[in-house]
């Protein structure tokens, strides 16, 4: 099915906001995002891409324009039918902790949208299951590693079956393999789950793995496209400051120490495989 034949979960149109009277932190930015997309929102701080996704869950007020959630615009309202239908991990995920161990805490949303008791432990078994955490359920936080933490945090979302679940700098504090675990995770989500999966990030590597980018800057969305689109336009890039993921850095040197075309590849694999067919 075309992007354009596909359902639009999130819509911005003409948004604003401002945390001061006097400033914009998001200027007129206008996109949709379509379910089962795997989108990632890149930009420097200060760019607006973290107000957006607290925008998107009704955590900000917007000062302009329109935000729309399930064709159903975000006001004081409707929260309950945004908070049903959307959650969030942040950077922090010990700022989501409310239970005295890992069960109780993937328990407190299901309890929240009054889960009969006994389904609760079914519940909090499989999908502590789906995000390898089910040695954890009698664990305290506080015994837990980062990446442990963010794939509690996960679990309790799951628990409670959003549509669409957002990322906010969910990666930025977690070791190589932990990062590289719930990177996994966020496309076992969206392939398994058919879940729609926004991801606020500075991670150039996650990024290649996405449907589609886009770009903050300033307040303002810059540019939009797949992840093959964004990063060939490299003089873009180097205009604002972002960085090239690690397998096309290689392609562009390869291609500049031997002054031969070299095939642009996100993916290392296939820039393994180049490196290795040329040899030959």
């Amino acid at each position: 099915m075309a992007k354009s034949e596909k359902k639009a979960v999130i819509e911005f149109k003409n948004v604003m906001f401002g945390y001061t009277p006097t400033m914009l932190n998001i200027n007129d930015v206008s996109f949709n995002i379509y379910e089962g997309e795997y989108v990632c929102v890149i930009g420097h701080n200060g760019s607006g891409k973290s107000t957006i996704s607290k925008i998107m869950t009704g955590l900000l007020n917007i000062r302009g324009g329109k935000v729309n959630v399930y064709g159903n615009e975000i006001d004081s309202n409707n929260t309950k039918n945004i908070r049903n239908n959307i959650g969030i991990i942040f950077q922090n995920p010990d700022n989501q902790f409310v239970g005295l161990t890992v069960s109780d805490d993937i328990a407190f949303g299901l309890e929240n949208h009054r889960v009969p008791q006994e389904k609760m432990d079914d519940i909090i078994n499989l999908v502590a299951k789906s995000t390898g955490v089910s040695d954890l359920l009698n664990k305290s936080p506080n015994e837990l590693s980062g990446g442990q933490k963010q794939r509690v945090a996960i679990a309790g979302i799951i628990a409670c079956n959003p549509k669409i679940i957002i990322f906010d700098e969910s990666t930025s504090m977690l070791d190589p393999n932990a990062k590289q675990d719930l990177k996994k995770l966020m496309l076992f989500l969206k392939n398994q789950y058919g879940k729609t999966i926004i991801s606020v990030t500075h991670d150039m590597e996650e990024v290649t793995e996405c449907d589609r980018v886009l770009i903050m800057n300033g307040g303002k969305l810059l540019k939009s496209g797949s992840p093959k689109e964004i990063f060939e336009d490299r003089k873009f890039l180097q205009s604002i400051k972002l960085d090239v993921p690690f397998s096309l850095q290689v392609c562009l040197e390869m291609a500049e120490v031997t002054g031969h075309e070299f095939p642009l590849s996100l993916k290392l694999n296939d820039v393994v495989n180049n490196l290795c067919s040329q040899k030959k």
